[in-house]
């Protein structure tokens, strides 16, 4: 068997794994490549991310969010699909809708676009699934925050389709992340100097947020992800400006106060939609297991977890699952499993794969 490929394309980024047989186990390496502006640079950033993919593979898996950047899903994932058949014309290619369904490249567009549309989540909850088999699977990225419940192998979602707006509307994704999402959409106020003020819509993320409390982490997942780390000074005036200030008449102390008030209200808003999905599902948080995946695992999942008492023994760190960093784009891997099963016919285990992963600017 020649190896597995997956790719998610997203709005800000491309994420890639491939699946190598090699003796009696498989090889896995997976890499990212991030854009603020991929609707321009999309071709010029697929195409590079087509290099990595190795000849004659047995079979590709897409999964995607990216048609969001664009005016209509169907326009997104013609742009998508007439990419495909201009670079890789030969090779088996198959989309993977959020039901598990895996559609050849030339039936794509003659169905619904919204079963592609928002399929990224399904990677996030298939790779879940195999560290769990009935998980709540939570996965935060630089934008947007997944939470799933997964059982036998598959996503059980609250909504039957994978309209954004419904998926809002449920609980199940919001858009709040890591490094993507303004401050704004966080809190409407903040505390300064006694008293309850509004900051500017337009200035300050969660990036910022928290490369101030969190400034050595924050490297460490800001490479993972693509994205260059600035001097932490730039985030302290980031956040001094997103009050009219500049570091000569805000003392660093308020700002790093402010931060920590952000944070706190970041790690509330994903606890109450978690609580939100497991109300639905009738969940008992005390005797759920939780699988935490994404570059926001650590720096805000676990955080909901603790403020919500879920024991250690419930909740599952996909990096003890996956090798290397690959557990920072849990929905590629899953993407990648997905479609190592469709060519085997059977379910793999987590414990026959083993590699590393590479990360690119």
């Amino acid at each position: 068997m020649n190896p597995v490929v997956s790719l998610d394309i997203g709005g800000r980024s491309i994420k890639y794994t491939i699946i190598s047989p090699i003796n009696d186990h498989y090889c896995i390496i997976g890499g990212i490549n991030s854009s603020y502006y991929m609707e321009l640079e999309f071709e010029k950033i697929f195409k590079k991310i087509i290099t990595k993919i190795p000849e004659d593979p047995s079979c590709i898996g897409v999964i995607m969010s990216y048609p969001i950047s664009c005016k209509t899903y169907r326009e997104g994932l013609g742009r998508i699909v007439a990419l495909f058949q201009k670079v890789l014309p030969e090779p088996p290619v198959f989309f993977i809708d959020y039901e598990s369904r895996m559609w050849p490249l030339d039936e794509v567009l003659s169905t619904d676009p919204a079963r592609f549309a928002m399929s990224n989540f399904f990677g996030s909850a298939y790779l879940g699934s195999k560290i769990r088999d009935h998980a709540v699977v939570m996965d935060t990225g630089s934008t947007s925050t997944d939470i799933l419940l997964t059982a036998g192998n598959r996503p059980v979602a609250i909504g039957q389709d994978t309209d954004t707006i419904r998926r809002q509307m449920t609980g199940e994704m919001t858009w709040t992340g890591i490094i993507a999402t303004p401050i704004s959409s966080v809190t409407e106020s903040l505390p300064l100097r006694g008293c309850l003020v509004k900051g500017s819509p337009h200035g300050g993320t969660m990036n910022d947020v928290y490369n101030i409390l969190h400034y050595e982490q924050m490297r460490d997942i800001l490479r993972i992800y693509g994205v260059r780390q600035q001097e932490l000074e730039k985030y302290y005036h980031d956040i001094a400006t997103y009050f009219a200030y500049d570091l000569e008449n805000i003392e660093s102390v308020e700002i790093k106060n402010i931060a920590q008030y952000i944070s706190v209200k970041h790690v509330e808003i994903v606890a109450g939609f978690l609580i939100q999905v497991l109300s639905h599902h009738k969940l008992n948080i005390h005797n759920t297991d939780f699988v935490l995946m994404g570059i926001g695992k650590d720096i805000l999942l676990k955080k909901v977890l603790r403020l919500l008492d879920v024991e250690e023994s419930h909740i599952f760190d996909a990096a003890d699952y996956v090798p290397g960093e690959l557990w920072a784009h849990g929905s590629s891997i899953g993407a990648a499993l997905r479609t190592l099963d469709h060519v085997r016919g059977e379910n793999i285990a987590l414990s026959e794969i083993e590699g590393e992963s590479e990360y690119h600017d």
